[in-house]
Order: C-alpha cells, then sequence, then structure tokens
C-alpha cells in the first residue's frame, strides 16, 4: 500500500503545535483508518469529503456537534478539530503514558468515552464477581473491549474493537516507512 502525503504536513504541524505527547503517525494513521480510500494503483488516500452513513464528515470523520463552528469539509479545520478531539479524550484516561492509553483515546474517539468507561467499569466489576478480586486490570483495552458488547451491542463494540486494531495496523505500516527513509 502507498499512503498519499497530501495531508502528512498539515496533521505533523497539527500535532506540533498542539504538542502531543506521543507519536503524530498515530494521528496519521487515524486519518487513512476514517477516511482513507483506495484512489487506484494501490494509493491511498483520505478524502477531505467523506460522509459516513451517520453522518460523520470530511477526513477525521467529525460528528455535526463536534463541529458546529467550523467547516468540517475544509481539511485545515476538520484536522485540528479532530486532532483537539483525539488529545481531549487521551487527557481524560488516567492512565500511563504509552499505548494502552492511545488504544482507549482511539476507542474514545470511535464509540464515546462515556461508553468505552462504562464498559472499562463492568470489566472491574465482573473480575471482582468471577474471581472475588480484580483480576482483570481495567487500564488494558483489550481486558475492556472483551466487554464492550455489554454496553454498545455485539456490532457496534466489533467495528470499534476493528477501529483501534486497524489504527494500529496502519501505525505499523506508517512507522515502518518512516523509518525506511
Amino acid at each position: 500500500m502507498i499512503y498519499s502525503t497530501k495531508y502528512r504536513d498539515l496533521i505533523k504541524s497539527t500535532c506540533e503545535d498542539l504538542k502531543l505527547p506521543f507519536d503524530w503517525l498515530y494521528i496519521y494513521a487515524q486519518s487513512f483508518a476514517e477516511s482513507g480510500r483506495e484512489i487506484g494503483n494501490d494509493i491511498f488516500e483520505q478524502d477531505r469529503n467523506a460522509k459516513s452513513p451517520v453522518g460523520a464528515i470530511g477526513i477525521m470523520q467529525l460528528m455535526p456537534e463536534n463541529c458546529k463552528y467550523i467547516d468540517p469539509y475544509d481539511p485545515n479545520q476538520n484536522i485540528i478539530r479532530g486532532i483537539s478531539l483525539d488529545l481531549d479524550f487521551y487527557n481524560i484516561w488516567k492512565l500511563e503514558e504509552g499505548i494502552e492509553k492511545i488504544k482507549f483515546m482511539f476507542a474514545s474517539y470511535n464509540a464515546g468515552p462515556e461508553d468505552i468507561l462504562h464498559a472499562q467499569t463492568i470489566t472491574g466489576r465482573n473480575a471482582q464477581i468471577l474471581t472475588g478480586r480484580s483480576a482483570l486490570a481495567t487500564n488494558i483495552w483489550d481486558n475492556v473491549a472483551s466487554y464492550l458488547h455489554y454496553v454498545t451491542g455485539y456490532q457496534n463494540a466489533q467495528q470499534t474493537i476493528n477501529y483501534v486494531k486497524r489504527i494500529l495496523n496502519i501505525y505499523a505500516e506508517l512507522k515502518g516507512l518512516e523509518n525506511d527513509k
């Protein structure tokens, strides 16, 4: 797969301006997971005019309630707002810095932080009931993901789980390409 660099500099500079505490390539990968489409010859590009069946708009697939004061079809405004949301979601999780916190951020972006928090609570409660102690760490995304269907239903839970995996897979490809330079 060849990833278009059309919005690369904009995403990188916005991440730097907002002082993201993690590798900007995660957001770049997210942009492809959100609105990426093949434009031919194995070239993958973000679609500034993308609109999902549920109404999400633009490169970062913003929901209408998250883009009231911006033009969601303007790549600059859409990317800035999407990254700002990511940073908000990253900061609500009181976890150690690292990949688990990033996974929770992406899950929150996709399903909403309330649903992820609810699934996290259920994970802790069920571990307590089943074992008499908190055997499942509620700060590990895979543990919480296994209980997400109780909150969102199977289809939506699987969509969120696949979304997080897809971003991480794209990130690994992009990271490999960056390291090859």
